[in-house]
């Protein structure tokens, strides 16, 4: 996207706020670090935007605390022992994630406890001293909360699922022994968890476990972690590659009644309908484009016919999604083309009321 930043003509700007945010962000979640060479200590690269997006960083080929909090809270992944026997992860991998995750609660109750604790009481040396430097260390009740949250992890309560996916299914030695995770559809219910409810409930055919959900109907006993997870962990993308949203969009996008127009306009609405969500697209540029190739008819008469059936399918397309704007097309069906703005003989451009152009 980058390589081809030239045709998308962005500001300035917008384009350094872009590049800068990528790259602090890849930084903080631990995908990425500075290359250890003079070109990745120095910052110059983070709003160079004519190098490439990735300039002086590289790949961290290792689990990082972001998603290894995400495996922490997760209970089909059950403990530190199991996660390192699998080969999930190693012992340092799981403690740092751990001491994040335990800070991040913290910070979070000294915030919830900085407003509403109230003013000491006046005391004295007879008087037992009544105030917050009594109150239970943050950081002491994000470990109990989390002690208690890891109960519900035990053997029992695990469902036995499909081996769709397997991970740790050989030794060191490469020999086969019994899987220490299998996943896929369930097979078989574990026991019920304190308060009735079932870890298998929350598994889909696939074998996914629905995460949100489940800490959210703990939430109640677990509320310190269930806003850490829901609002810092989980909304974290695993993906790596921007492409796979592109597949997403490819597939979204594939209705029958796009294929008589041909993979050219496709591979084009795909590829616009990716980009327009990432880039910044400067609309009056965009009209101004327009405008030159209308006026100078800088366009077959085939592609101009195959334009108009391209938007006459798209037009069926988004009516049948969205019936209650068919208003919006009344004033487009009895324009002709000849319609499109004119210029007067005061070398101006007429205005016209009904195509949209002004």
């Amino acid at each position: 996207m980058y390589d081809e930043m030239e045709s998308h003509l962005q500001r300035p700007e917008v384009a350094i706020a872009r590049r800068v945010a990528y790259r602090q962000l890849a930084l903080r979640l631990g995908l990425k670090k500075r290359a250890n060479t003079l070109t990745g200590k120095s910052e110059q690269f983070d709003i160079k935007v004519k190098s490439h997006i990735n300039a002086g960083l590289e790949d961290i080929n290792i689990i990082n605390n972001h998603q290894m909090m995400g495996a922490i809270v997760n209970p089909l992944f059950q403990n530190d022992l199991a996660m390192i026997d699998a080969g999930l992860c190693t012992q340092e991998q799981y403690d740092s994630g751990r001491i994040e995750l335990i800070d991040r609660m913290a910070k979070l109750l000294q915030v919830n406890l900085g407003t509403t604790l109230t003013a000491p009481k006046k005391t004295n040396e007879y008087s037992k001293k009544n105030s917050a430097a009594d109150a239970e260390d943050p950081k002491t009740v994000a470990i109990k909360e989390l002690n208690k949250y890891m109960q519900y992890m035990e053997f029992d309560y695990l469902p036995r699922m499909k081996p769709l996916v397997v991970l740790g299914a050989l030794d060191e030695g490469g020999q086969p022994r019994e899987p220490i995770y299998a996943f896929g559809p369930v097979m078989e219910k574990g026991e019920d968890l304190p308060g009735g409810r079932n870890l298998a409930d929350y598994i889909d055919h696939k074998g996914h476990f629905a995460i949100v959900r489940y800490v959210t109907d703990l939430q109640a006993k677990f509320p310190t972690l269930h806003k850490v997870n829901v609002g810092q962990i989980s909304p974290y993308i695993s993906t790596k590659v921007d492409v796979e949203s592109l597949f997403s969009q490819s597939e979204f996008l594939a209705d029958p009644r796009r294929s008589k127009l041909g993979n050219k306009y496709y591979k084009r609405l795909v590829f616009t309908k990716h980009r327009l969500g990432r880039i910044y697209c400067h609309k009056p540029e965009v009209m101004r484009v327009f405008m030159k190739r209308w006026k100078n008819k800088d366009w077959e008469e085939k592609e101009e016919k195959e334009a108009s059936e391209f938007l006459a399918v798209e037009k069926e397309i988004y009516l049948q999604y969205f019936p209650h704007n068919a208003a919006m097309f009344d004033d487009d069906d009895d324009a002709n083309d000849d319609e499109l703005p004119k210029e007067d003989d005061a070398g101006g451009k007429q205005e016209k009321n009904s195509g949209g152009f002004r």
